[in-house]
């Protein structure tokens, strides 16, 4: 019988027998033996790509200390009082340190779904609470969400869904045009919207599109993460293997990118591997003009002084050349160690495996370094969703040098615009609703805000992007509906795509939207011509 089809009661044992099998393995990648018993000791999953943080906002600077701060309540990362969670496989710890990995379970026997917390599931349409965990196992492949939708709820006649599916597919702007079904581009205002390419990242395979405005699918990259590492120490079930994170696209066709928590690849405009790097990539990576490449990383470690006894998982800046060769490393905890900030303590005392969750990442230009000198060139602007905050980190003083926590939560994608001000993507200051804000970082003053209505939801639990367009319109990737939007500066919409990648028997389910990207028209396609 296979390990990974073993009852949840016989866990302990799936556990021990899975460590035998893949310890070797990881022994042979390079691993330290203190670092691969470190790892293997507490046998658990990749996280997700962004757990939840709990309904209770944390403490801004100058709060008082909260009670019972040992472990987080509602925290999807293992406390001091969560050991039933921890054995069940908790999504806050990795697996090894750098290229040595220990082991995990498969997502779906060794660790349920979070939970929501009480105060805020009543209130979330079916759509927008999560999948349960038997659900889940259907899915097979890659990573989805429930469809945004009525059509399939309980107590409708076909002839109901089918007239709610003909509805949804209606445009509603003057000069959309009408669409079969619902899903692709649903609305195209060619007056308004920002003309461009397309390109985007998906949850139901490892794989980049990139689509002009219409939808039409111009070229396609893929990979097999086992064609690339077939032994990477990590089971065959892991979900992270089934998709890329993000990706990047070079002028010439060529491409870099991340399988989630596991590693970093180039490929040719054929999908041809150029070189890999092994190196817990994780979420995001920028390519500077010299052609480095800067990508977060992690890798775990026992931390001394607060996490003694278990794991965490550690960030870093990693600075790769052109060839995918590391130069540097930058530890984000040594960053925050070296400053100035202190808030960040209280929150590291009672986490517990996924300490940061460092999500985005954003070489920055120095535009802004004479409003504020924080913001020089050569500095990096990060998001820290554990911390719920904002920083801005100088990698040659290895210190973080400003932050900013605001009303916003669990937030993505924050980057520098044309104009001065900071852009950014709030996946939760309000229970059930996202939203983008644009900030000005001298002030910290919102002055532009855009969220959604019970009319026009807007609400992504996980992941989010938002880029500032040319045109001075906005391109929202709403990543669990599977959805992105382009708004004009008084927040009409004007374009619209919805992921067509479908999963379950009725297509409820629909592949995660990672980031969708506009590109210019005149971005260099000459290679297109010459791919077979």
């Amino acid at each position: 019988m296979s390990i990974l089809s073993i009852s949840k009661q016989a866990l302990p044992i799936a556990k021990g027998l899975l460590l035998a099998a893949i310890l070797p393995v990881a022994a042979a990648w390079g691993a330290q033996g203190e670092a691969a018993q470190t790892a293997a000791a507490v046998a658990v999953s990749e996280p997700e790509c962004e757990p939840d943080m709990p309904e209770e906002r944390e403490q801004q600077e100058g709060e008082a200390e909260p009670e019972g701060t040992e472990a987080e309540p509602g925290s999807d990362l293992p406390g001091e009082g969560a050991a039933a969670q921890e054995e069940k496989g908790s999504p806050g710890t990795d697996r090894g340190a750098g290229a040595a990995a220990g082991t995990a379970l498969r997502k779906s026997e060794a660790r349920p779904m979070p939970r929501p917390a009480a105060s805020s599931a009543k209130n979330l349409p079916p759509w927008a609470q999560r999948v349960d965990q038997q659900e889940e196992r259907k899915m097979g492949a890659g990573r989805w969400r429930r469809y945004r939708t009525h059509r399939f709820d309980a107590g409708l006649t076909d002839t109901q869904r089918e007239t709610i599916e003909q509805l949804e597919a209606i445009g509603y702007l003057p000069g959309s045009a009408k669409r079969s079904g619902v899903s692709g581009v649903t609305v195209h205002d060619r007056g308004r919207a920002y003309a461009g390419l397309n390109f985007y990242t998906s949850g139901h395979a490892p794989e980049a599109l990139l689509m002009d405005m219409d939808g039409k699918v111009l070229h396609r990259w893929s990979c097999d993460f086992w064609a690339v590492w077939p032994d990477y120490p990590t089971y065959p079930g892991n979900e992270n293997t089934q998709y890329w994170r993000r990706a990047y696209l070079y002028e010439n066709g060529d491409i870099l990118a991340i399988f989630e928590g596991l590693g970093l690849v180039k490929l040719d405009k054929n999908s041809k591997v150029l070189w890999e790097h092994p190196g817990k990539a994780h979420h995001d990576l920028e390519v500077a003009p010299n052609g480095d490449i800067y990508v977060l990383t992690r890798e775990t470690r026992l931390l001394q002084g607060t996490h003694r006894t278990r794991p965490i998982l550690e960030d870093f800046v990693s600075i790769l050349g052109p060839d995918g060769v590391e130069k540097k490393r930058v530890s984000l905890l040594r960053c925050f160690e070296n400053s100035e900030y202190k808030f960040w303590k209280r929150v590291l005392g009672w986490r517990r495996g996924d300490i940061f969750h460092t999500n985005t990442l954003e070489l920055l230009d120095g535009r802004i370094a004479d409003k504020v000198p924080a913001f020089r060139k050569g500095n990096v602007l990060i998001s820290v969703l554990m911390l719920g905050a904002i920083a801005v980190a100088d990698l040659e003083q290895e210190k973080i040098v400003w932050s900013h926590r605001g009303e916003f939560r669990s937030q993505h994608d924050p980057k520098i615009l044309e104009n001065g001000n900071l852009l950014l993507f709030d996946n939760k200051g309000r229970v059930g609703e996202s939203s983008v804000w644009e900030i000005d970082p001298a002030t910290k003053e919102v002055l532009w805000r855009y969220q959604g209505s019970k009319e026009a939801p807007f609400f992504s639990r996980t992941c989010g992007a938002a880029q500032r367009l040319p045109n001075g319109n906005t391109l929202v990737t709403e990543s669990d509906p599977g959805r992105a939007f382009e708004l004009t500066p008084d927040k009409q919409i004007v374009w619209e795509f919805i992921n067509p990648n479908r999963a379950g028997d009725h297509g409820e389910y629909i592949a995660t939207l990672f980031e969708m990207l506009r590109l210019a028209l005149d971005f260099p396609l000459d290679w297109l011509s010459q791919t077979p």
